[in-house]
């Protein structure tokens, strides 16, 4: 068990050398390392450090807590003054099986994973010393493999499919505790705490937005608002929140490329379409999408090839921009093609010798919960990036 090591030069090629140039223009911090093994989750525990797993199949795989370098998270003017640039393991455990997918209950010190070869939800305990062991101390029986995972910020309440089209919610604090189990129109492939109260879904092969009030009895119509897709024919979704004070905005995400930004307190819920001009139809399982919790409108995606592409979309119909943007539009009227503002391709043009570039895929990214512009992201041959984006000058 070891932490990643700083990436070396392996390509050695002339467009390694001048992407590697060209980036100081681009970016305020840029930090490459090399895992044993790819990740396809990355969950932070703290402002300064974060848990991954491994993914590959038919693999032990490992969970591991890292410790940020600090001369990532230092400020500007003393970066020069910090020598360390490499993650440190804090921790780390062994599952039996490759890791679908991990959320941590932070109040806590657990983590909950579920995998693709069990059933279950097992939780695991967080050391609290440095040079402890990641270790299991529960499992939650369910009856499907792999499920999506979503975990309340504020107490210790796990949501996962229990069963084909039911979700259920439970305290991984005490054992068996369940809180809640709902019935759901479609298999979910992410699910979200919104806040305090609200569990939203998201059918994977539908895009149906589920938003459901945990505080009504279970089998209650009351308290849920569901907003379809109107036109469907994407093989897979996924979703987040705006997150902040928009808890009512989503944004939704399909495996060709469409890109929906949704109010839920509006009649016809989704008021803005953006196509990306991408398709993932064969690799749609790494297909993620995050809002950046600093800058309004900005939203990250990645899953369809080796690179992570930001938009801003700040610009789509907003309710404070005019009256006329609250009342239903055309859909034709509210459709457009998005552009990213910055692309993160380092994952493609410094890859590893044994995975060629155009077969390395990003697995897995996301913001760091505080600095802005920090992102972490990983890749298909173990590449995991740091890096603060700079904003294009206009």
């Amino acid at each position: 068990m070891s932490a990643p090591s700083m990436a070396t030069a392996v390509n050695n090629s002339d467009d390694e050398d001048d992407w590697i140039f060209q980036s100081f223009n681009r970016y305020n911090n840029l930090h490459m390392y090399d895992l044993q093994h790819p990740t396809r989750n990355i969950q932070w525990t703290a402002s300064n450090t974060v848990v991954i797993a491994g993914c590959e199949k038919e693999k032990r795989s490992e969970i591991i807590e890292l410790s940020l370098p600090d001369k990532l998270l230092a400020a500007a003017e003393i970066q020069g003054l910090h020598k360390d640039r490499d993650f440190r393991l804090v921790q780390g455990g062994f599952c039996q099986h490759a890791i679908h997918a991990l959320r941590c209950v932070i109040k806590e010190r657990l983590i909950a994973t579920t995998t693709a070869a069990d059933t279950g939800v097992t939780v695991w305990k967080l050391d609290s010393e440095e040079g402890g062991v990641i270790s299991p101390v529960r499992t939650v029986t369910t009856g499907v493999t792999g499920s999506p995972l979503a975990a309340a910020a504020a107490d210790s309440r796990v949501a996962f499919i229990d069963s084909p089209h039911r979700v259920s919610v439970v305290d991984v604090s005490s054992p068996e505790n369940t809180l809640h189990t709902y019935d759901v129109a479609d298999d979910s492939s992410a699910m979200e705490f919104t806040d305090a109260h609200t569990l939203a879904t998201c059918g994977g092969a539908t895009g149906r937005l589920t938003l459901r009030d945990t505080r009504c009895d279970d089998g209650a119509t009351a308290g849920i608002t569901e907003i379809p897709v109107t036109r469907t024919g994407d093989a897979a979704w996924t979703f987040c929140s705006a997150g902040g004070s928009s808890c009512c905005r989503f944004y939704r995400l399909s495996s060709g490329g469409r890109l929906l930004c949704t109010d839920a307190r509006r009649v016809n819920g989704t008021y803005w379409e953006a196509d990306l001009a991408m398709s993932c139809a064969q690799t749609w399982q790494h297909l993620c999408m995050q809002a950046s919790p600093a800058t309004p409108g900005v939203v990250s995606v990645s899953g369809f090839d080796s690179n992570v592409r930001l938009y801003d979309l700040s610009a789509s119909p907003t309710e404070s921009q005019s009256q006329e943007a609250q009342q239903p539009r055309d859909e034709e009227r509210c459709r457009s093609a998005a552009r990213p503002m910055f692309v993160h391709d380092g994952h493609s043009a410094c890859a590893n010798t044994d995975a060629a570039a155009t077969a390395v895929a990003v697995t897995t990214h996301a913001w760091h919960p505080e600095q802005t512009n920090l992102i972490l992201s990983s890749a298909s041959d173990g590449s995991l990036h740091a890096w603060e984006w700079r904003e294009p000058t206009t």
